[in-house]
């Protein structure tokens, strides 16, 4: 038995957690200040310890994550793939806690069609038109040194 639950019932740490978003350091300062004459056992990695033995996550459901992307969505636009909104929703909103594949899936169920277009636009950048040059020096280009030089009178 961890000695968080001597002190605390685990429904009061899975609502911190689950429900209101907090992290471990919020819980750890919100425990603290509630037994403030307890000197060990409530720091961060204490309540860290304590929620991966209860399994309590911050995570959200898919219907929820939906609905976090499809607002993201609105704001940024159709570009945002599922590394750049993941970085965007990371920045903005710390509750979210998700994985890129889990926000790529969530892309494809909210904005079907903005997911086929960039799925396509991958595709060209991958297969590009080969190099093809007619005779020797054809795509040459002269450095800006290289014209500095012919420039300068010396």
């Amino acid at each position: 038995m961890a000695f968080i639950e001597s002190l605390v019932d685990v429904e009061f740490v899975k609502d911190l957690v689950c429900s209101q978003g907090k992290t471990h350091e919020e819980v750890s300062n919100i425990l603290k200040e509630m037994f403030p004459e307890t000197t060990r056992g409530l720091g961060e990695k204490s309540v860290y310890r304590f929620c991966k033995e209860h399994g309590l996550r911050r995570t959200k459901s898919d219907a929820e994550l939906d609905v976090t992307v499809r607002n993201a969505v609105s704001m940024v636009g159709p570009v945002y793939g599922r590394k750049m909104l993941k970085g965007f929703l990371d920045s903005r909103a710390k509750i979210v806690v998700a994985s890129e594949k889990r926000i790529g899936s969530s892309l494809a169920r909210v904005k079907p069609d903005n997911h086929r277009r960039r799925q396509q636009n991958i595709a060209r950048q991958i297969n590009p038109a080969p190099y093809v040059a007619t005779h020797f020096g054809h795509k040459l280009h002269m450095t800006k040194t290289r014209s500095l030089s012919d420039m300068v009178l010396l």
